[in-house]
């Protein structure tokens, strides 16, 4: 008997967010920066993510009623489990307090899954004989580019914004007394 890989997700992590962000709604500040509906691995956590994401663009409360309201007008309510489901994932998260971590795990097995699809594309990459050497290895670098550019990027921040508190932190010294 062979042992199978399970596919990189965590079922836990992604529930637990999604109750921390129906129990807290600004948690989702927190990790919409980072995170994706195409980052959830289960489909009525995507969908969800997206009822969710949709009522944050239009600046409308998130709770239960909303985020159930907005699943039905997207047509997936039902497909999720309906209330009952999203009243679970309220009562079975641990606390609202951890959801970046939650964020952070769901993220990791997201990149996961992506580094895994370009593995695969660098094989049947690799077993095109007639292809030249060196498109392979462009083609297979860009493949594992691509799966890791936006968790790599994530930290990066404009030189605006760095320069921007520089300049506040050295506005707040000038202020105090026997600065200069």
């Amino acid at each position: 008997m062979t042992d199978t890989p399970i596919i990189p997700h965590s079922r836990e992590a992604e529930e637990a967010l999604i109750g921390s962000i129906l129990i807290n709604p600004d948690a989702y500040l927190e990790v919409a920066s980072f995170l994706q509906a195409e980052d959830f691995y289960i489909h009525r956590h995507r969908f969800a993510w997206q009822a969710i994401s949709r009522l944050q663009e239009r600046r409308s409360p998130v709770d239960l009623l909303t985020v159930c309201e907005e699943l039905e007008r997207l047509g997936y309510l039902a497909e999720i489990g309906g209330p009952a489901y999203l009243t679970a994932l309220i009562n079975a998260t641990p606390t609202s307090l951890h959801a970046q971590e939650y964020a952070r795990i769901v993220e990791q097995a997201a990149v996961r899954r992506r580094m895994l699809e370009a593995a695969n594309q660098v094989a049947k990459l690799a077993y095109q004989e007639g292809a030249a050497l060196e498109s392979v290895i462009d083609e297979s670098e860009r493949a594992l580019f691509t799966a890791s550019q936006r968790m790599l990027g994530r930290d990066l921040r404009p030189a605006s914004a760095v320069l921007g508190e520089l300049f506040d932190q050295v506005d707040q010294c000038s202020k105090q007394d026997g600065f200069f």
